[in-house]
């Protein structure tokens, strides 16, 4: 009754579950080869091309992008020409406004007044119908 040693006479042995490998008729027939090979040579050949053509065009793209920068590189720099030599400007007309040597010009340059202590006469020319004060009705 020992069921664990029979041997079944129907069980395959390792070397009968091998199924033998098929040939392929395609390597033995050198026509298919020069086709597949010729199908290969186009494909590559159609990549590479729109790769090539790819490339091309954003070589094209970053030139004309490389020319709008370097013009905008150029306005900027005038820009920052002409900001430094306004603020150069405004920096010594400030300088010249609180120096205490420059006080009397600056005041008579921004103000009708010569100088603080003095007064400024301003002439009128007067009317023939009114008398001067100084006249005394003479």
């Amino acid at each position: 009754m020992s069921s664990t040693n029979t041997v079944v006479a129907n069980d395959p042995t390792p070397t009968q579950t091998a199924a033998p490998r098929p040939r392929s008729r395609h390597k033995s027939n050198p026509a298919y080869a020069h086709r597949r090979q010729g199908l290969e040579l186009i494909t590559k050949s159609v990549a590479y091309s729109i790769l090539s053509v790819f490339g091309v065009v954003t070589l094209v793209n970053s030139i004309g992008y490389s020319f709008s920068q370097r013009s905008k590189l150029q306005h900027l720099e005038l820009e920052v020409h002409d900001t430094k030599i306004r603020t150069e400007q405004t920096t010594n007309n400030f300088n010249r406004s609180f120096d205490p040597q420059a006080q009397k010009s600056v005041m008579a340059e921004n103000s009708y007044k010569v100088a603080p202590d003095r007064l400024q006469i301003f002439l009128v020319n007067p009317s023939p119908d009114k008398p001067l004060p100084n006249s005394h009705g003479q």
